[in-house]
């Protein structure tokens, strides 16, 4: 893919680093709440690994029925939802790229649409499937993107001074 040159300040590594701690923050606290609720009504989202040992977990994880491939699926699906729904709005960011001051667009400017931030979401999977590598291609692109960015036509840039 060959990439033009573009008219945006765009948000490097560090910048996108920082945002993902934020929003990853933000994640699991809303998850947390959402187990606290769901084990309420006698749900249960996590698996129950209190007291075992890592050895323990990884034999109970390798004798896994499917709740846990559920459980990880349903963390993935939910994570790409948050992503997506935030980056389609009008505000172009999660909370943790508002709060860093960086915003994902398209290559005209214009913000994504939620099934474009769904694509580009999604494609993180690839990205964590390669050992990290989609993530650090930011570093190395021209327009600092990463491999999911390549793949959904996006940018992630600074927020324009007004």
């Amino acid at each position: 893919m060959e990439q033009s040159a573009s008219p945006y300040a765009h948000a490097g590594f560090s910048l996108r680093l920082g945002a993902f701690a934020i929003d990853f923050i933000i994640f699991m606290i809303g998850i947390t709440v959402l187990a606290i609720l769901l084990k309420t009504v006698g749900l249960s989202l996590v698996p129950d690994f209190e007291g075992m040992s890592f050895e323990e977990m990884m034999t109970a994880y390798s004798k896994d029925d499917g709740r846990m491939r559920a459980y990880n699926y349903t963390l993935t699906g939910l994570n790409i939802l948050y992503y997506s729904y935030f980056e389609s709005q009008d505000k172009m960011a999660t909370p943790g790229k508002q709060l860093t001051g960086i915003l994902v667009v398209q290559h005209n400017g214009e913000g994504l649409t939620l099934f474009q931030a769904i694509c580009r979401n999604t494609g993180k999977i690839l990205s964590q499937m390669i050992l990290l590598v989609g993530f650090f291609m930011c570093i190395f692109t021209k327009n600092k993107q990463c491999l999911h960015d390549l793949l959904a036509n996006s940018y992630v840039i600074r927020k324009p001074k007004i």
